[in-house]
């Protein structure tokens, strides 16, 4: 009996062994086990290469201090976080993009070409004006972005320095799952910090002379930026010219 019991199965014979259903179990389990596993790496690795684009971009100045070796780093950093990264998709609610988001690096800053405003550099740079924080902000519901930036001009001691507050408002359009365009739509100057004096707003040049908006090139009035990194704490954004931008939650 027992060694019938061990002799192979005739041919055509269905073999159902707890055995044989065991392996099939262990089999399903340790393909999940390896999935899960892969996700896990992944999402490590995606973590990682989060963390090293924001350790190059730290203490650059938003680019504006960085030097040759510094600029080839960040983009190196970049091009490893958008290997790891999903796809980016943006969808028509773009909730992923709506916030306030702080501008930590901008390859134009750094001195590289194709600058979204038609300028390479620092805003100010050559001049007694320094710039202050940079900000992007984007109201999904009214399909706004704004770009929000600081420059401080020194006033006599007495007096203290005077910062100006422009707010460059952009409609905002969704042209693919990852792209959008922007149109420039107006300029708001505000100034505060003078001792003694209280928060004023600065006409727009665009509002005293109309025809200047009509004047602008296409390439000043807007452009196209694809989002090719975006979560709950940073974002990377490429131009239609070329420029890199890399921002946080505010």
């Amino acid at each position: 009996m027992l060694v019938a019991a061990l002799a192979p199965a005739r041919p055509g014979t269905r073999v159902h062994s707890r055995t044989t259903q065991a392996a099939r179990c262990c089999a399903s389990v340790d393909g999940a086990v390896v999935a899960e596993d892969a996700a896990a790496v992944s999402s490590e690795a995606l973590a990682q290469a989060k963390a090293r684009l924001i350790s190059a971009v730290a203490g650059l100045d938003r680019g504006a201090s960085a030097r040759p070796s510094d600029v080839n780093a960040v983009s190196a950093a970049v091009t490893e976080l958008e290997a790891l990264a999903p796809r980016a998709s943006l969808d028509s609610s773009l909730d992923s993009l709506s916030g306030l988001w702080r501008l930590v690096y901008s390859s134009t800053f750094a001195g590289q070409p194709g600058g979204s405003q038609g300028f390479t550099g620092v805003p100010g740079a050559g001049t007694p004006l320094r710039l202050g924080p940079v900000f992007q902000r984007v109201q999904a519901s009214k399909r706004t972005l704004d770009n929000i930036v600081e420059l401080t001009v020194p006033g006599p001691f007495f007096l203290g320095s005077l910062t100006v507050v422009a707010t460059l408002s952009h409609s905002l359009e969704v042209l693919s799952d990852s792209r959008v365009r922007v149109n420039f739509q107006a300029l708001a100057l505000r100034g505060r910090g003078v001792r003694g004096a209280r928060p004023l707003t600065l006409p727009s040049p665009l509002s005293l002379l109309p025809a200047l908006e009509a004047a602008l090139p296409p390439n000043l009035r807007g452009g196209e930026f694809d989002t090719t990194f975006c979560d709950a704490e940073a974002r990377v954004s490429r131009g239609d010219r070329g420029e890199l931008r890399v921002f946080v939650r505010a």
